[in-house]
Order: structure tokens, then sequence, then C-alpha cells
């Protein structure tokens, strides 16, 4: 551990750390600063001043994590997280000129953070807060995007949400919020939370959607449009609520459906279910359309017309609608 009483300055000579840094009084770095510890750390800045910022911090602990406690933290250079390693600044403010991440960013949700460049080609930002929060923490643009609530944790989007690769919503909620959308170059994953539009439009772009568990909805109005993007990968659906028309793969269509969950169901009178796919629809132990009918219901399980390679098969469950085509 190093905790500082006094004036530490090893001006530009790199510091490794394996236990924990308190600053209770004066620190000034001009070099690098590394946690690479085996065991939990903890970082203590003593505040954001002149004599408690970093120049350089790299978080190299691969074995568990190293945590802000009671104290934001400001680096005047670059925050390096590492593969495999996390930082968790846990309801603190952070500043910072770049980061760098390879590894893990985790925050609540209503922290400030305040990085001029940021890192949105490697590395993961982990949300876990338990309240709700108006807009991303870390801003609307992402490589990896992840939410995981202990509690009931609701984060409402004010832009656009852009993840350059994967995004995955394990418990808790993720709010489109004022009609914004979800745009996903990779897998989106939902495997136990929701993704809403409390009362817009939900509109979710991505490469493959892995939907194994939660609910996508719209709850009091708003349709729901989904669309593949790139190389259209497969899209596999758990439980859909909407109270207004679901549309899925008319712009893009992805290379195939299933319909896996519980059900895919409307709220509202008079709406239709629409999914268009290049390589086959399959409905497994599902019910479309139950509790409110749907107007109509229309599959398009060969929408590429890239020979005879889709066909609808229906394993189980049931389809309750005016029309089906």
């Amino acid at each position: 551990d190093i905790e500082v009483n006094g004036t530490f300055n090893p001006e530009a000579n790199q510091v490794n750390i394996s236990g924990n840094w308190q600053n209770d009084s004066s620190s000034t770095t001009s070099g690098t600063v590394v946690f690479d510890g085996t065991a939990a750390q903890s970082i203590i800045t003593g505040g954001t001043g002149a004599t408690q910022d970093f120049q350089n911090l790299t978080i190299s602990n691969t074995a568990t994590t190293a945590s802000l406690s009671t104290n934001a933290i400001d680096i005047d250079g670059t925050l390096t997280i590492d593969a495999s390693a996390v930082l968790d600044i846990e309801g603190q403010a952070i500043t910072a000129a770049t980061l760098a991440n390879n590894g893990t960013l985790r925050m609540q949700g209503g922290e400030t953070v305040t990085i001029t460049t940021k890192d949105t080609d490697s590395g993961t930002v982990y949300y876990d807060g338990t309240s709700s929060y108006s807009g991303l923490a870390y801003g609307d643009n992402y490589y990896d995007a992840t939410f995981v609530s202990a509690g009931s944790g609701v984060w409402t989007l004010t832009g656009n949400m852009d993840a350059n690769r994967n995004m995955t919503v394990t418990t808790g909620t993720v709010d489109v919020g004022a009609d914004k959308t979800i745009n996903v170059d990779g897998t989106l994953t939902i495997d136990g939370g929701t993704i809403t539009g409390s009362s817009n439009n939900v509109v979710i772009t991505a490469n493959a959607i892995t939907h194994t568990s939660g609910t996508i909805s719209t709850t009091t109005s708003g349709n729901m449009t989904i669309n593949s993007v790139g190389t259209p990968g497969a899209f596999a659906f758990a439980t859909i609520t909407s109270a207004g028309n679901i549309d899925i793969g008319n712009t893009l269509a992805p290379s195939s459906i299933a319909f896996n969950g519980v059900s895919v169901r409307t709220t509202s009178a008079g709406k239709t279910l629409k999914a268009y796919s290049n390589g086959g629809i399959t409905q497994n132990n599902n019910d479309i359309g139950s509790g409110t009918r749907f107007l109509a219901v229309y599959f398009y399980p060969d929408y590429d017309s890239a020979g005879s390679d889709g066909t609808f098969t229906k394993t189980a469950g049931t389809i309750s609608a005016t029309d089906t085509y």
C-alpha cells in the first residue's frame, strides 16, 4: 500500500502498486502509476487538485477489480485499462485526457465522466447501477456496452446509441427515451434485461440478436422496428410485447429468425407483425398474438429471393391473427 501523509514526488519514474493508494496530503507524478496487484485494490485520491491528480494511470490487475473510493479522480494524460483488467469508478467522477481501454471501465450510470478522447474501438463499458439515470454517463458511442443491474436500474437514452461491436443487457432496463435508436454492429444480447420504449418507438439495428430471456417492449404507444446491419446475422427472440406494429427485417433482413420465447404480442387492437428473413423463420414454443390478436401476421422467410433457402417452420405454439400471410 501507499499512503501519502507528506509529499510524494516520484517525478517521471513509474510507480507499481500491488496494494492500495491513499493520498491524505500531496502527490505529484509526471510518470505512470500502475496498479498491478492480485487482490482488490482501492484508490483514494484525496481530491482532484494539482497535488492529488495523476499524469498517467494504468490498471493491470487482471485478478480482480481496482476501484475508486471516497473521491473523484483526475488523470492529466492517459488512463490505460489492460486486457482482462477492471476499473470501477463506484459513483465517483472521472476526468482524463485519453482512455485506452482494452479491459473494462465499470460505473453505475450517474457519474460525471469527462474524457476528452474516448476509446470506441476496444474495451467494454459496464453499467451496474440500481437507480434511474437520464443519459448514459460515458456517452452514446461504445465498442462493447454491458448493462447488469443488481437491482432495478433504468438507463434512459438521451442520444442515439451506437456500439461498434456488441451490446449486452443482462438485468435492468435500457429505455430508448424520446425515440432514440440503438445500433449494434455486432451482436445484441438480451439475457434477462429489458429494452423498452416506455411511450415511444423502439428502433434497433444489429448484425445479430441473441435474445434468450427478458423483454423487448413498447408499453403505452409506439411501434417496434428491428433490422440487421452489415452482413446480416441471425435473429433469435424471446418475449416481445408492443403497443404498436412490429416490423422485423424490412429494411435489411437477417439471415434467419427464430421466435423462441413465451410470446410475441401486441397490447393494442389493429396492429400487425411483419417478419422478413433471408434464410427461414422458425416458431418454437412461442405464442404469437396471444392476448390481443394481431390484425395481420406477415412472414417472408425467403425475402432476398436468392434461391429457395428460406421456409417457415412451426414446431410449437399458436398464431392468433385476423389474417396470416
